[in-house]
C-alpha cells in the first residue's frame, strides 16, 4: 500500500506537477513567438514600415543567401546578423519567407563551382576576396556576400556588403550590418509589391542613351512615365524627376510644377546651372557659361538657390591625357581632373547614411535662402579641400595647368544637394498667371511635402566604355574602373520622396562596434585563458568544500 503522507512520495508528486506545469507553459508559449530586444542599439527591432510590408506580403518567397562556410570573424558577424534578420522576417511574414544559406565554395566539382561563381556575378552579387590571418597562417577565400530572392517566378539579387569604402574594413562591415534590414525589406517590397508607385520624368532629352541606366533602375521599382508639363497636374504621379533641361522651362510648365508641389507632390531636381561642353576641354580655351533653367524663382521661393558656379575638389576623378611620346606612340596617362568631384561627405540623414562616395561631373554648389516653415538638410558635399569658380569659367586643360595650385583649394565644404521639407509658399501667390491659366484658382501654400535639389544632372548619366563602346553601370568610372554610389543615392532619394520616413527608418539603425583591443588580446591571451578555465573550478572547489564542512558540522552534533 502506498503511503501518500511519505516525504518521498510528496516530493515526487510536487516534482511531477511542477514538471507538468512547466511543460504546459512551454507548449502554450510555443504558439506565440515574441522576444524582447534588450540591446542598447535595438539591433533586433524592425521598423513599423518593415513590419507592414512583411505582413501584407501575399505569396511565399524563398531567399537564398550565398554567405556560408568558413570565413573571417567580421564576415561571420555579418552572416549571423543576416540570419537574425531573416528569422524575424520569417516570423513577421507568418512563415511566408523561407531562407537557406549556401556555400558556393562547397561545390566539389571545379567546373560547376566556377559556373556558379559566374552566375552569381551575372546576377549582380560581386565576389569579395578575403584573407583570414591566424597567427602566422594566412588563408584566402572568395566570398559572395549577397542573396537571391525568388518570388512568383521572379528573381532579385541583393548585395549586403555596402558602406563607405574610404573607411576601414571593420567599419565598412559594421555599416553593412546596419544596412541589412533596409537592404532586405526594400528588396522584398520591390519584388512583391502589387501596385508600383508612379514616377514622372521631365526632361528635354529622355532618350539620351546615357540616361537609360537610371531610367531602367527606376522601372525596376516604379512605373516610369515621360511627362508632358501640360498634363502634370492631371497625371498626378507619386514623385517627379526634373533633369537635363536644355532650355528654360516655360511659365506654364513652372505653374504646373508649382501647383503640383502645392498639392503635396514630391520632386527630385537634377539641374545643371552651368552649360559645359566636355569635348572642348582640350582646346586652347573652353568657356562654360551660366544658363537659365526657368526654375530660379521657383527654387528661391522654396528656400534654395543653385549657384552659377563650378566646384573643384582635390578629391577628384581622372581623365586620360596625352602627356608625351614613348617609342613614337602617344603616352596616355590618367590625370586628376578637379571638376570630376568624388563627393564623400554627407549630411546626417537616412538617405545618405552608410553610403559610398558619389561621382559628380561639373557640379554647382547650392545655397539656402530664408524661408519660414521649411527645413533644409544638406545631403551631399565636397571635401574641405575644394573651391568654387564663378561662371563664366575657362575649363580647358591649359587653364587648369596655369591656375592649379593645391593651396588655393581652401574654401571648405560645398553643398551639392539639399533636402527641403515643410509647407512651401507658391511662387504664383499674388502674381499674374501664365497665358492659358487665367482665372485658375491658385493654391497659395502647399501641404507638408518635400523636394530634393541637386546641382548636377550628370549624376544620373552613365559613361561609355572607350574600349567596348557600351555604356557602363550607373556610377562606374570607365577609366578608373571604380563604381560609385550614384544609383544608391538617387534611388534612396526617390524612396524617401515616395515612401516618406517610414521605410527609411530602417536605414537610420546604428550598431556600435565594440571591438576588443587586438594588441592587449595578444599580450594577455594566456592569462585570460587560464583565468577563465581555473576560476570556475576554484569556485566549484570552494563551494564543495564549504558544503562538506557545513554538513559535517551539522551532523556531528548528534553524536
Amino acid at each position: 500500500m502506498v503511503d501518500f503522507h511519505s516525504k518521498k512520495i510528496e516530493f515526487l508528486l510536487k516534482a511531477g506537477i511542477s514538471f507538468f506545469i512547466l511543460l504546459l507553459i512551454n507548449q502554450l508559449f510555443s504558439l506565440f513567438y515574441f522576444r524582447i530586444d534588450l540591446t542598447e542599439d535595438k539591433r533586433y527591432t524592425f521598423s513599423q514600415a518593415s513590419k507592414e510590408i512583411l505582413k501584407t506580403m501575399p505569396h511565399e518567397m524563398r531567399i537564398d543567401v550565398y554567405l556560408e562556410g568558413k570565413m573571417p570573424a567580421g564576415f561571420l558577424r555579418l552572416r549571423n546578423q543576416i540570419e537574425e534578420n531573416l528569422k524575424e522576417i520569417n516570423m513577421l511574414s507568418d512563415g511566408k519567407a523561407s531562407y537557406h544559406f549556401i556555400d558556393p565554395s562547397a561545390e566539389p566539382n571545379r567546373k560547376r563551382r566556377n559556373q556558379l561563381y559566374l552566375e552569381l556575378a551575372r546576377k549582380g552579387i560581386q565576389p569579395t576576396n578575403t584573407f583570414d590571418t591566424k597567427g602566422d597562417e594566412k588563408k584566402e577565400k572568395l566570398l559572395f556576400p549577397g542573396a537571391v530572392l525568388h518570388y512568383q517566378g521572379h528573381e532579385l539579387a541583393v548585395e549586403f556588403l555596402k558602406g563607405n569604402k574610404s573607411l576601414s574594413p571593420q567599419q565598412q562591415l559594421n555599416q553593412s550590418v546596419e544596412n541589412i534590414e533596409y537592404t532586405l525589406i526594400s528588396a522584398i517590397r520591390q519584388i512583391s509589391q502589387v501596385r508600383k508607385k508612379r514616377i514622372g520624368y521631365m526632361s528635354d532629352n529622355p532618350k539620351n542613351p546615357k540616361a537609360q541606366a537610371f531610367r531602367s533602375a527606376i522601372r525596376q521599382q516604379y512605373v516610369l512615365t515621360d511627362l508632358n508639363t501640360k498634363k502634370l497636374l492631371k497625371s498626378n504621379p507619386d514623385a517627379v524627376v526634373v533633369t537635363e533641361l536644355r532650355r528654360p522651362l516655360s511659365e506654364a510648365a513652372i505653374f504646373q510644377l508649382d501647383q503640383y508641389v502645392m498639392k503635396g507632390g514630391k520632386v527630385l531636381f537634377l539641374i545643371d546651372k552651368v552649360n559645359v561642353a566636355f569635348d572642348s576641354i582640350f582646346q586652347s580655351q573652353a568657356l562654360a557659361f551660366p544658363k537659365e533653367t526657368g526654375l530660379e524663382s521657383l527654387l528661391f521661393k522654396y528656400g534654395l538657390r543653385i549657384n552659377a558656379d563650378l566646384v573643384q575638389d582635390l578629391n577628384s576623378g581622372a581623365i586620360p591625357v596625352v602627356v608625351g611620346q614613348m617609342s613614337g606612340q602617344p603616352n596616355i596617362q590618367l590625370v586628376k581632373w578637379p571638376y570630376l568631384v568624388i563627393a564623400n561627405r554627407f549630411g546626417g540623414h537616412s538617405i545618405t547614411k552608410n553610403m559610398d562616395a558619389v561621382f559628380l561631373r561639373f557640379a554647382s554648389s547650392l545655397d539656402t535662402v530664408k524661408s519660414s516653415g521649411i527645413t533644409k538638410t544638406p545631403l551631399l558635399m565636397s571635401s574641405r579641400h575644394s573651391k568654387r569658380l564663378q561662371a563664366p569659367v575657362d575649363i580647358s586643360m591649359n587653364a587648369l595647368k596655369k591656375d592649379f595650385k593645391p593651396e588655393s583649394f581652401n574654401q571648405g565644404n560645398k553643398v551639392f544637394a539639399y533636402l527641403a521639407e515643410g509647407q512651401f509658399p507658391s511662387v504664383f501667390r499674388n502674381r499674374f498667371l501664365p497665358e492659358g491659366y487665367e482665372g485658375t484658382k491658385v493654391i497659395p501654400q502647399s501641404k507638408k511635402t518635400s523636394i530634393i535639389v541637386v546641382g548636377d544632372s550628370d549624376i544620373m548619366l552613365a559613361e561609355k566604355n572607350p574600349k567596348s563602346g557600351e555604356y557602363e553601370k550607373l556610377g562606374k568610372d570607365p577609366y578608373t574602373k571604380l563604381t560609385f554610389a550614384n544609383e544608391d543615392f538617387l534611388m534612396n532619394a526617390l524612396a524617401y520622396l515616395t515612401e516618406g520616413k517610414k521605410l527609411m527608418q530602417a536605414r537610420a539603425k546604428t550598431i556600435r562596434i565594440r571591438q576588443l583591443d587586438a594588441l592587449r588580446i595578444k599580450e594577455e591571451r594566456t592569462f585570460w585563458q587560464a583565468f577563465n578555465l581555473l576560476l570556475p573550478l576554484a569556485f566549484l572547489l570552494l563551494f564543495g568544500s564549504a558544503k562538506y564542512f557545513l554538513r559535517k558540522r551539522k551532523y556531528t552534533r548528534f553524536k
